[in-house]
């Protein structure tokens, strides 16, 4: 029987922090920025790392083009595989929500980016994740993560070409809620709860 409560106390914040970014101190860096974010996370990045120089590192980080988004994800992803496995059953919640930015006063436009109004630019992001299948319905983690945009919305073959090497360009709707079931299963395998 899965207990929550021990669950939940085992659960380490920064699961994140174990991928492997091909630098100790960069993953030193990730943990401390992940905590500093969980410790504030409705406040803006300068009031979250106030100094310069912790806002600075906090960029270089994220700026950093040697760290792809999936192996930071994929700790995360592969503990709350390794909670289901205690459980008869689960849930498997899927949502989409989009990140929108403001376009920038001197034209600056962020890269790979579709446009969604005159002045906001973004993208998608499509999750699944693990719930426990009773009355609470508590969240076991993020099984899966998939950033799409609508190809209609795409500006140049640049663009494209990012957002197809991702494998997030959906011309419907409906085929992205079918990719992140079977993404769902693949990862829980044929003996998932």
């Amino acid at each position: 029987m899965w207990d929550l409560k021990r669950q939940w106390e085992s659960i380490d914040i920064c699961e994140e922090a174990e991928a492997d970014l091909g630098d100790l101190r960069r993953g030193r860096r990730l943990k401390r920025c992940i905590k500093a974010i969980a410790e504030q996370p409705g406040a803006s990045f300068p009031a979250i790392f106030g100094d310069g120089s912790s806002l600075e590192a906090f960029y270089r980080l994220v700026e950093n083009e040697h760290i792809e988004w999936r192996a930071i994800a994929s700790p995360h992803c592969q503990r709350t595989v390794e909670r289901t496995t205690e459980m008869e059953k689960v849930l498997v919640v899927h949502d989409s929500s989009d990140l929108s930015y403001r376009l920038h006063s001197d034209g600056v436009v962020r890269e790979h980016m579709t446009r969604f109004t005159g002045g906001k630019q973004g993208m998608f992001i499509h999750a699944s994740m693990a719930v426990t299948d009773d009355d609470l319905a508590a969240p076991v983690g993020t099984l899966c993560v998939q950033p799409f945009v609508h190809k209609i919305e795409i500006a140049n073959e640049e663009t494209l070409d990012f957002w197809e090497a991702e494998g997030g360009v959906y011309d419907n709707e409906r085929q992205r809620w079918f990719d992140a079931i079977s993404r769902s299963e693949a990862v829980l395998g044929p003996d998932g709860p």
